[in-house]
């Protein structure tokens, strides 16, 4: 027991709970599972989801989560902020993913890859069956943009990460993120306007986009407020 000025000390244990994201990471690499479990429950829904939406069979989504939260495990690179640390390796795996299965080489670079369009690999049946009319319209356009289209879709309207969250991720400019993002709205809509059966199917589905334009709109002010705060610091 620990005394202190002649009165004992009691500790209190910390659950994983009301640990930060950074702290249950390094207690996991340290070799604690429950840290890791911890840390896993906190993510897996993000993580899963985003394979979900992009990988063909429920096995396929549970392995390539898996994968994800190992290589996050057995990674020694300093990470600053785990959930977009998590999203990276699981574009990676995405990445890989899609070049195995549609016979690409190992030795693409990553900007070919990007460039890769991604119509073959329907989400699994049970997921698209759940999913309303337009969601699953919408769905089936951003499967005919190329991969750094359907990136910045993914990560900003179903993820919902902020200009500079999207950009680590990516790895590339916050302003390369705000023109991709203009590109990718652009493109959607032409493929909308291509897949719709009828007018309503996809004047119902504009709706959806218009969610992800307010979206879109959000982001390009937030990042607008982040390069005039950066001007500001360095004038």
């Amino acid at each position: 027991m620990l005394i202190r000025d002649g009165a004992p000390v009691v500790r209190v244990a910390m659950t994983p709970d009301a640990l930060t994201d950074l702290e249950l990471l390094a207690r996991w690499r340290a070799g604690d599972h429950a840290m890791g479990s911890a840390l896993y429950r906190r993510y897996a829904p993000a993580i899963t989801s985003f394979f979900r939406r992009n990988a063909r069979d429920r096995a396929d989504v549970e392995e390539l989560a898996q994968e994800t939260f190992i290589a996050l495990r057995r990674s020694n690179s300093a990470v600053e902020n785990v959930s977009a640390y998590l999203f990276q390796i699981a574009k990676f795996k995405l990445i890989g993913y899609i070049r195995k299965f549609s016979g690409l080489p190992d030795l693409m670079d990553e900007a070919a890859d990007l460039e890769q369009v991604g119509g073959e690999f329907v989400p699994e049946p049970e997921y698209i069956q759940a999913q309303r009319e337009d969601t699953r319209l919408l769905l089936r356009a951003i499967r005919r943009l190329p991969l750094k289209h359907q990136l910045v879709i993914e990560l900003s309207f179903w993820a919902e990460k902020t200009g500079p969250e999207i950009a680590e991720i990516l790895a590339i400019p916050v302003g390369t993120v705000a023109s991709r993002l203009r590109q990718a709205k652009a493109c959607l809509v032409d493929k909308l306007r291509e897949l719709a059966d009828s007018h309503e199917a996809l004047r119902a589905t504009t709706t959806t986009v218009d969610q992800w334009r307010i979206r879109l709109r959000e982001l390009l002010a937030q990042q607008s407020t982040d390069e005039s705060s950066l001007d500001e610091a360095s004038s």
